[in-house]
């Protein structure tokens, strides 16, 4: 159990997250890296994704945070041990898509719903030819 004294330094403590994983082990393995270097690491979130795997994309995976003093010390380690986080992907512009587009694409898809629930009304009725009675001439009858 932490002392009261040495649990206010570390929540007074501003953490950097230097990199993310998506499993304890190539977290522990940079953790354990970064503290033989006399970095102290923390990792963040490892023991719910290693309990649940599924909840790794939902909480952003195990992330890896050492103090802000200790983070330029920590990526040098990085990069010479080849832990090199890709650069993160640039924010996606959102598409506005025009209103009159919307209701034209949404009037189509209507009409075509409606043409194939008429079609499936009676389709043997559309793919039948028209029979019209055939009047035959009726003979003569003389009295």
């Amino acid at each position: 159990m932490l002392s009261l004294p040495l649990a206010r330094i570390i929540l007074k403590m501003s953490l950097v997250t230097i990199a993310t994983f998506t499993n304890a082990f190539n977290m522990n393995v940079l953790k354990g890296r970064l503290e033989t270097e006399g970095i102290p690491a923390f990792a963040k979130d490892e023991h719910t994704v290693t309990t649940n795997p599924f909840y790794d994309m939902a909480l952003g995976g195990i992330k890896l945070q050492v103090r802000e003093e200790d983070v330029a010390e920590a990526q040098r380690i990085m990069a010479e041990s080849g832990y090199v986080q890709p650069p993160a992907p640039p924010p996606v512009a959102e598409k506005r898509q025009n209103p009159l587009l919307s209701f034209l694409k949404f009037i189509i898809f209507f009409a075509a719903v409606l043409g194939l629930i008429y079609l499936l009304h009676d389709p043997l009725a559309y793919l039948e030819p028209v029979r019209r009675p055939v009047q035959l001439p009726l003979p003569k009858i003389s009295h």
